[in-house]
């Protein structure tokens, strides 16, 4: 059931591991969803930005949950649409924020609120393309399906997964290290406001999530 490499009890550390790390986070993600909602101050644009990736990573936290009920199919693919969705959008708003931090930072705009409401469209719609391409082949000719590996639901064969997940977040990884790395450029030689501040002290939020996030794969 887990592959021949991985004997039942590598993978029950795994699921231990796996149950108190999604804790911590969906511990972590709730209190900064608490607190943007209970404190005024914090429905800024920027911190709008940063809650869409908490919120993101909340989603995929989720279906961690659900690995420990998805012992069929029927359970399986509720946990593997989550889990795809999860992981799409935590990359998918990682890049927005960074590359809204170096335009904000280099020209700033006081109207750039007004196109959040297209970036959550377009990140909801590419977020799910993943799981939409699976879906349609699993219930026709089943040449990719959500499935279990590791006692994890997610995309099989791993080929596919690696061409319609991997292949695409590693692009967006890199992109990430060059926006970040335009941003640091910006900020040494470009005068410091109060309205970029803001930007500066969020553009770190994308890599320290990401990383949280990711830590209870």
């Amino acid at each position: 059931m887990f592959g021949a490499s991985f004997q039942d009890q590598q993978v029950h550390i795994l699921w231990i591991v796996n149950g108190i790390s999604t804790a911590f986070s969906l511990m972590g993600e709730l209190f900064m969803m608490y607190t943007y909602f209970v404190l005024p101050s914090m429905r800024r644009f920027s911190m709008k930005l940063v809650m869409s990736l908490v919120v993101s990573d909340f989603i995929y936290s989720l279906s961690n949950v659900l690995t420990y009920f998805s012992d069929d199919i029927g359970t399986c693919v509720p946990e593997g649409a989550l889990r795809t969705l999860g992981y799409t959008l935590s990359v998918v708003w990682a890049v927005i924020m960074l590359i809204i931090s170096y335009k904000q930072i280099i020209h700033y705009n006081p109207n750039i609120e007004s196109i959040y409401c297209s970036l959550l469209i377009l990140s909801i719609l590419v977020g799910m393309i993943p799981g939409a391409i699976v879906f349609y082949h699993q219930y026709t000719d089943h040449i990719m399906w959500m499935g279990n590996g590791l006692g994890f639901c997610s995309i099989e064969p791993i080929l596919y997964a690696l061409i319609l997940v991997e292949g695409p977040i590693w692009f967006c990884f890199l992109v990430s290290i060059y926006v970040t790395y335009k941003i640091q450029s910006a900020l040494k030689s470009k005068f410091e406001s109060l309205k970029t501040k803001e930007y500066k002290q969020i553009y770190m939020y994308p890599l320290i999530l990401a990383k949280i996030g990711r830590a209870h794969v």
